[in-house]
C-alpha cells in the first residue's frame, strides 16, 4: 500500500503558506515557539511544523516529536470523552511514516525510530485501536527490514488483535482498509515462510473483503496488484484455472483505473503482468499437475532462482516488445536487471552482453520523465563487469563515463554512497590497467572530492581512502600505500553495529593487505590479522551466500585459501595444507566459477596438488586452465584485449608441459600442451587467415561462408570517441557491431564442425597432430625450450620423433638477468653470458641432435636448426651462443645455421601459404629515415638504401620509394617482392602492439603492430620484411613474451614468409654492413628462395663475429676520434674487396668518407655509434653488433 498517505491535517491556510515559506532555521524557530501549546489549535500546528521539518529534512526525531504529540492528544480528547476520530486519523497517518524502513525516507537510522515506536505502543491500553494498529505497523516494519527476524509465531499472535480491531466501532474507514491490508500481508509472510496454502487463502478473503466492502477507496490500485499476485500464486501451487482466470480480469481493471489516472507506467507494467498471468493459464493448461514453484512476479531487483530467472527474462521480453517506445525504458531496465541477476548467480556473460544491447538502445531512446540514473549507472556496471570478464579496455573506459555521468544526475543531498563506492573502485582498476599518471591523479582527485563533502560519513570516507590508497600500492609497490590502508581501515573495526556495506569491504581491503604486509615484510601480525579478518568475513559469506555472485564467491575463496596458504608456509603443518587445499578445491568445482578466476584458482589448485605430489592431478587441472585460456580470449575480442587478458596468465602453459612430463605423459602431449597455450593472438589470426583454396575447390559453399565469417572476425573494430559516448550516440554501434562479431564466431565453430564432417577435412584448423609437428621438422630439426620455475626441459622435433631433454643449468631466474647483461657495455660480460648460454641450453641440444663439431662441406649443406624459445630466454640470442673466444668450434655459428619461429604452428600455417611469386610482386619497398622528425638523425640510413639500390636489380626487383608515410606504405607492400626499412624503431613495453616503425607521420598516424595486425596480403604475400632498426623482435615485458607481439610477428602475419630484424639496439654504421652482406649472399645463392635467407644471415653475422673477434682486446677510443678510425677500418675493408674497383653493392668509398666527416663537423645532430632508437651506446658494444640480428621464417 502506499506509504505516503495524506494526513488530513486542518491548519489554516495562510500558516501552511507561512510555513512553505520559511527558510528551514526559520521553521525550526517556529516549531520552538509552539513548543508548549495551550489549545487544539496550537497543538495541531506544532504537530504540523514538526511534521514539515521531517518532511524537509528526513530527519527522525521531529517524525517522532510529532507522533508522540499526536498520541497524547488524543488520549486527552478521549479522556475528555470528545470527538477524537481527527486525532486518531493525524496519529495512525505519523505513525505509519515512523515505522517506514531504511531507503524509503527516513535518514536516521532505524533503530532509534523503531524503539520508539515500540515504547509507544506499549503506553497505550491493550484493546486501544491505535495500539492494534501500530502493533500491526510495527510487525510490517520489522519484517519489511528483517524478515529473517520476525518468527511465524509472533505473525500468528498478532492475528487475534488484528480481527479484533475490525471489530471497534470506533476506526475510521481509512484506518479500517490498513487494518485489513495488514491482516493480508502477515497471513501472506506465513504462506511464504511455510507453504501453508490456508494463510494464502486468507490473504486473500482479507483482500477481497478490501474490494467488496471499501472498493471507493484510493488504496484500490495497490489493492488489487497484491490480490492478483496472490491469486496467481496460488494458480501455480493449486493448478486452479479460476484463480488465473480472475488474475487476468483483475488486470484488466487495474489498466483502466491508471488510465483513468494517466498513470502511463502504471500500464506498462500491468501489460508485462497480464502477459506473465497468461503464459501461467497456458502451462496450466498443458499440465495440470505441476509441482510448486516460485512465483515468477518478483520484486524489482530481487535475485531469484536459476528457472525464475529464465521465466521472468522470457515474459519481460515479450511486454517489452508489446509496450511503446516512448514508455518502455522501465520495462527495459527491469529486463536488464533481470539478465544481471542471472550473471551473478550463474556467471553467463551472454546474459551482460543482452543486458548491455538493451539497455545501449534504450539509452539512445532516453527521455527526461524516465529512470535515467538507474538506466545509466547500471549501464556502466553492466560494462564494466564485461571488461572484468573479458578484458575489453573500452568498456572499462565507457563504464567509468557512465558511472560519473549517473552520478551527476543524483543531487548530492540524495545517499550516493554506493554509487560513490563503486565509481572509486571502478577508477581504481583502471589505473591499475594502464599505470598511467593522469588516471592516478584523477583517482586522486575524484577521492579528495567525495570525501570532502560535508554529507560524507566518517566511516564511508576512510573506506574509500583505503580503497584510493590500496589501488596505488598495487601498481607502485609502496609499502607506505599498504600501511596507509592498514591504519585507516582498522579503526573501522571497532564501530559497534557499523553497516555491512562498510565493515565487508573494509575487511576484504585489510585482508589483503595484511597478506601483503606479510609477504614483504615476514611480518607475523599482519598473518595472524588475515587470518582472523578472513574468518569474519567467512561467517558474513555462508550468512548471504544464497546471494552472492559468482565473482564475489571466488574472491572470498581465493582471499582466504591465500591466507591459510601462508599459514602453512609459516608453520609446515600438513593440517594447514590440506585446509588450504579443501578451500581452492571448493572454488575450483563451483559450475558458476568461470573467467578469469578460474584460471588464478587452477594456479593455485595446482600448486598445492604438486606440493602434495599429485601431479597427475595437477597436470589435469592446468590443462583445463589452459583450454578455459582459449575461451576467455575468444576471437571476436578486439586482439590489443587479448592481449590484455594473456598477458594476466603468462606461464601458464609452460607450467603445464613441465606438469605433464613430471606426470610420466608423453613428450607428445606436453609439447602439445605447450603449443595451445602459447603464441594465441597470432594464432588465431594465422588460423582464419589459412589458405582454403583446396576447401574452396572441394566445397565452395562452406568456403564461401568462411571466407564471409572471416571477413568479419579479421577486420579491425571501430573505435568510439570519448565525445560520442557521453552524446549517447556511440554505443549502439559499437554493441552493434559486437554482436555480430560474437554471432559470427557462433557460427564459425558451426561451420568448423561442417568442416570436420567432410573427406580430407578432418582436421582443418584443428591442434596439430604429432605427424603434423614432425613433418614441420623436414628441412631441419626444431628445438622448443620451456622455461619454468622448478625445471627447463627442451622439446627436440624431428622427422621421426619427438622427444624431451632436461637442461639442469638453465633456471629461469638467471635469464632476465643474463639478458641485461647482455646490453651492458662490459665485454667481458657479454662474452659470459653467450658462454653460459651455450653450457645451460645450446651445448645440450646441439649434443642430443648429434651437432658435435662443425659441418664438413659447403655452406648450403650445413644442418638447419629452427629455435623456439618460450618466456624471458626468448629475448637471448641462441643463435650467438658459444665460447667464441676459444679456438673451437663450441659455438652455435660454428655447428648449425639458426632460424626462429614464435611457434611449431606458427611455422606450418606459414608454410601453407602460397609460395612466393616473383612475377606478381617484384617490387623493392625501399625506406630510408635518415632523418625522423623528434629522432636524431641516422646518416647510415640512406647508405644503406643505396647500397640495396645497387643490388635489386641483380635480383629480378624494381626499387620503388613511396612517401614515407604509414597509409602510402601499407598500400604498397601488397604488390612488394622486399620491404626493407632503415631507420628508427620504437618499442612499447607496457602495450607491444603499439611499437612501431617510425615514419615522417609516426607522430600522428604510427605504423604500428596492432595497424599491421589489420593488414594481410592473401593472394600474393611478400617474399622478405627487413627491418633495420632497433628492437623490431623485442619483446622483454616477461607477461607478453610468450605471444612474440613484435614487429617481426606483425609483418609475418601480414603476409611476409621472411622477416629479418633485430632482438635490441643496433648501430647505425654496421647496419649497412650487415645488410650489404645479406643480399649479396642471397644473389649469389640463386635469388629470392626460402632456403637463402637463413643462409644469407648466418653468412653475415659470422663474417663480422671474425672483425670482432680481431678487435675484441682493443678497447676503443671514445668520442669522435673512435668513431671515424671504424670509418676508415670499414672503408679498408672495402678497398680490400674490391682490389680497387667499386663493386656492385660496394661500401662507400673515401669521397663519401670525407662529406661524412664534413657533415659531422657541421651537424650536431650526427653522432658516431648511433643507434636506431636513439639510444646512445658507447662504442665499446660495436664488438657485438652482429649478436641481435635474427631471421623469422618459414
Amino acid at each position: 500500500m502506499d506509504r505516503t498517505m495524506p494526513i488530513p491535517f486542518r491548519v489554516d491556510p495562510d500558516m501552511v503558506e507561512l510555513v512553505e515559506q520559511l527558510e528551514f532555521e526559520d521553521l525550526k524557530d517556529l516549531a520552538k515557539i509552539y513548543k508548549e501549546p495551550t489549545n487544539d489549535t496550537q497543538i495541531e500546528l506544532y504537530i504540523y511544523i514538526c511534521h514539515a521539518i521531517f518532511e524537509r529534512s528526513q530527519l527522525g526525531r521531529y517524525l517522532e516529536t510529532a507522533t508522540q504529540q499526536a498520541i497524547g492528544w488524543e488520549e486527552v480528547k478521549r479522556h475528555r470523552k470528545e470527538d477524537a476520530s481527527h486525532c486518531s486519523e493525524i496519529q495512525m497517518g505519523l505513525s505509519f511514516k515512523l515505522m517506514v524502513p531504511i531507503g524509503q525516507g527516513q535518514k536516521e537510522n532505524f533503530g532509534a525510530g523503531y524503539r520508539y515506536g515500540l515504547t509507544t505502543i506499549m503506553s497505550l491500553p491493550p484493546q486501544h485501536p491505535n495500539r492494534i494498529g501500530m502493533e500491526n505497523l510495527r510487525g510490517r516494519k520489522l519484517s519489511a527490514s528483517s524478515p529473517e527476524k520476525i518468527s511465524i509465531e509472533t505473525l500468528e499472535a498478532m492475528m487475534p488483535m488484528n480481527e479484533a480491531a475490525l471489530d471497534f466501532g470506533g476506526l475510521s474507514e481509512q484506518n479500517r482498509v490498513i487494518m485489513l491490508y495488514n491482516i493480508a500481508d502477515c497471513h501472506n509472510k506465513i504462506y511464504k515462510a511455510n507453504g501453508s496454502l490456508e494463510h494464502l487463502s486468507k490473504s486473500i478473503d482479507a483482500l477481497d473483503r478490501i474490494e467488496k466492502n471499501h472498493g471507493s477507496d484510493y488504496h484500490r490500485f495497490e489493492v488489487l496488484r497484491t490480490l492478483n499476485n496472490h491469486l496467481a500464486r496460488r494458480s501455480i501451487d493449486t493448478g486452479s484455472i479460476l484463480d488465473i482466470d480472475r488474475a487476468i480480469r483483475i488486470s484488466d481493471i487495474i489498466t483502466i483505473i491508471a488510465d483513468e489516472n494517466d498513470a502511463s507506467l502504471a500500464i506498462d507494467g500491468e501489460a508485462l503482468r497480464k502477459a506473465n498471468f497468461l503464459d501461467i493459464k497456458e502451462q496450466l493448461l498443458e499440465r495440470p499437475v505441476r509441482e510448486s514453484i516460485k512465483s515468477i512476479i518478483n520484486k524489482f531487483g530481487e535475485i531469484l532462482d536459476s528457472g525464475d530467472i529464465n521465466k521472468a527474462i522470457e515474459f519481460q521480453k515479450r511486454a517489452t516488445k508489446s509496450i511503446p517506445q516512448a514508455h518502455s525504458l522501465r520495462q527495459h531496465v527491469r529486463l536488464d536487471r533481470l539478465l544481471l541477476d542471472h550473471y551473478v548467480k550463474h556467471g553467463n556473460v551472454g546474459n551482460v552482453n543482452q543486458a548491455i544491447e538493451i539497455l545501449s538502445i534504450a539509452k539512445a531512446g532516453e527521455s527526461d520523465d524516465e529512470p535515467l540514473v538507474e538506466m545509466i549507472q547500471g549501464l556502466g556496471i553492466l560494462l564494466y563487469v564485461r571488461y572484468t570478464l573479458t578484458g575489453q579496455m573500452e568498456d572499462l573506459d565507457q563504464a567509468v563515463l557512465l558511472i560519473q555521468e549517473s552520478l551527476e544526475l543524483i543531487p548530492s543531498s540524495n545517499p550516493r554512497f554506493p554509487q560513490l563506492t563503486m565509481f572509486l573502485h571502478v577508477l581504481g582498476v583502471k589505473y591499475t590497467e594502464t599505470e598511467a599518471f593522469e588516471d592516478l591523479k584523477n583517482l586522486e582527485t575524484v577521492a579528495e572530492k567525495i570525501t570532502s563533502s560535508p554529507d560524507m560519513d566518517a566511516a564511508e570516507a576512510s573506506l574509500l581512502w583505503g580503497q584510493m590508497y590500496s589501488f596505488r600500492y598495487r601498481v607502485t609497490g609502496d609499502l607506505e600505500d599498504c600501511n596507509n590502508v592498514i591504519e585507516i581501515l582498522t579503526p573501522l573495526l571497532d564501530i559497534e553495529e557499523l553497516d555491512k556495506i562498510i565493515s565487508i569491504p573494509a575487511r576484504n581491503l585489510l585482508a589483503g593487505m595484511h597478506g601483503s604486509r606479510y609477504s614483504r615484510t615476514g611480518n607475523m601480525e599482519s598473518l595472524e590479522q588475515q587470518l582472523e579478518l578472513t574468518t569474519y568475513l567467512k561467517e558474513d559469506f555462508e550468512a548471504g551466500a544464497k546471494g552472492r555472485s559468482s565473482a564475489f564467491r571466488s574472491c572470498f575463496h581465493l582471499l582466504n585459501h591465500k591466507a591459510v596458504f601462508e599459514k602453512y608456509k609459516q608453520s609446515g603443518f600438513i593440517e594447514d595444507l590440506d585446509k588450504a587445499h579443501e578451500i581452492i578445491q571448493a572454488a575450483w568445482d563451483d559450475p558458476n566459477n568461470t573467467g578469469p578466476f578460474h584460471l588464478i584458482m587452477g594456479g593455485s589448485l595446482a600448486r598445492i596438488l604438486e606440493i602434495k605430489g599429485q601431479w597427475d592431478d595437477a597436470s589435469k587441472v592446468l590443462e583445463e586452465s589452459v583450454k578455459h585460456l582459449l575461451v576467455i580470449t575468444p576471437r571476436s575480442l578486439k586482439n590489443t584485449d587479448k592481449q590484455g587478458v594473456i598477458g594476466q596468465h603468462f606461464g601458464l602453459a609452460s607450467h603445464a608441459a613441465r606438469l605433464f612430463l613430471w606426470a610420466g605423459k608423453t613428450p607428445l602431449e606436453a609439447l602439445q600442451i605447450l603449443e595451445l597455450g602459447r603464441g594465441i593472438v597470432t594464432s588465431l589470426m594465422l588460423e582464419i587467415r589459412t589458405d582454403i583454396s583446396g576447401l574452396e575447390a572441394a566445397y565452395p559453399d562452406l568456403a564461401s561462408e568462411f571466407l564471409s565469417l572471416r571477413q568479419v572476425l579479421d577486420s579491425p573494430m571501430s573505435e568510439t570517441s570519448k565525445s560520442s559516448l557521453m552524446l549517447g550516440s556511440g554505443l549502439i554501434p559499437q554493441e552493434t557491431e559486437k554482436k555480430k562479431r560474437r554471432d559470427a564466431e557462433k557460427r564459425l565453430v558451426e561451420v568448423m564442425k561442417e568442416i570436420h564432417s567432410k573427406n580430407g577435412f578432418e582436421r582443418f584448423l584443428l591442434p596439430h597432430t604429432s605427424e603434423q609437428l614432425m613433418a614441420a621438422a623436414e628441412g631441419g630439426p626444431i628445438a622448443i625450450i620451456n622455461t619454468e620455475e622448478r625445471e627447463c626441459h627442451a622439446f627436440i622435433v624431428e622427422k621421426s620423433r619427438i622427444r624431451a631433454i632436461k637442461l639442469p643449468n638453465l633456471r629461469q631466474g638467471e635469464i632476465v638477468a643474463k639478458a641485461a647483461l647482455l646490453r651492458g657495455t662490459e665485454e667481458s660480460e657479454i662474452w659470459e653470458v653467450l658462454e653460459w648460454l651455450w653450457d645451460a641450453v645450446a651445448q645440450p641440444i646441439l649434443n642430443a641432435l648429434g651437432f658435435t663439431s662443425k659441418p664438413i662441406g659447403k655452406l648450403n649443406e650445413w644442418p638447419r636448426l629452427r629455435w623456439v624459445p618460450t618466456g624471458s630466454l626468448s629475448q637471448l640470442p641462441l643463435h650467438a651462443a658459444g665460447r667464441h673466444l676459444k679456438d673451437s668450434d663450441e659455438t652455435v655459428l660454428d655447428r648449425v645455421i639458426s632460424s626462429y619461429s614464435l611457434s611449431i604452428k606458427t611455422l606450418i600455417y606459414g608454410r601453407e601459404r602460397k609460395d612466393f611469386d616473383l612475377k606478381a610482386s617484384n617490387d623493392a619497398l625501399l625506406i630510408s629515415m635518415s632523418k625522423t622528425p623528434g629522432h636524431s638523425s641516422l646518416y647510415f640510413a640512406g647508405k644503406e638504401i643505396e647500397v640495396l639500390e645497387e643490388l635489386c636489380p641483380a635480383l629480378g626487383l624494381e626499387i620503388k620509394k613511396p612517401p614515407r608515410q604509414r597509409d602510402e606504405i601499407l598500400s604498397s607492400l601488397s604488390t612488394c617482392g622486399i620491404f626493407h626499412f632503415a631507420g628508427h624503431g620504437s618499442f612499447n613495453r607496457s602495450d607491444p602492439s603499439r611499437s612501431c616503425l617510425l615514419l615522417d607521420d609516426w607522430q600522428t598516424d604510427p605504423l604500428t603492430v596492432s595497424k599491421l595486425w589489420e593488414y594481410k596480403i592473401q593472394n600474393n604475400p611478400p617474399f622478405l620484411a627487413y627491418l633495420s632498426a632497433c628492437s623490431t623482435g623485442a619483446n622483454d615485458e616477461l607477461k607478453f613474451s610468450d605471444e612474440g607481439i613484435n614487429l617481426i610477428s606483425a609483418y609475418q602475419l601480414a603476409g611476409f614468409r621472411h622477416v629479418i630484424g633485430t632482438l635490441w639496439e643496433v648501430d647505425d654504421l654496421y647496419c649497412v654492413k650487415i645488410a650489404k652482406r645479406i643480399y649479396k649472399t642471397i644473389r649469389d645463392e640463386g635469388g629470392l628462395k626460402d632456403e637463402n635467407v637463413s643462409l644469407a644471415l648466418h653468412t653475415a653475422l659470422t663474417s663480422l663475429r671474425s672483425k670482432s673477434l680481431a678487435n675484441s682486446s682493443i678497447r676503443k677510443a671514445r668520442g669522435h676520434s673512435g668513431f671515424l678510425k671504424m670509418v676508415d677500418d670499414l672503408e679498408t675493408e672495402t678497398s680490400n674487396m674490391q682490389s680497387g674497383a667499386k663493386s656492385v653493392g660496394g661500401d662507400f668509398g673515401s669521397s663519401d668518407h670525407t662529406k661524412f666527416t664534413e657533415t659531422i663537423k657541421g651537424d650536431q645532430n650526427i653522432t658516431g655509434g648511433e643507434t636506431r632508437n636513439a639510444k646512445t651506446v658507447d662504442l665499446s658494444e660495436l664488438n657485438f653488433h652482429w649478436v641481435p640480428y635474427v631471421h623469422f621464417g618459414v
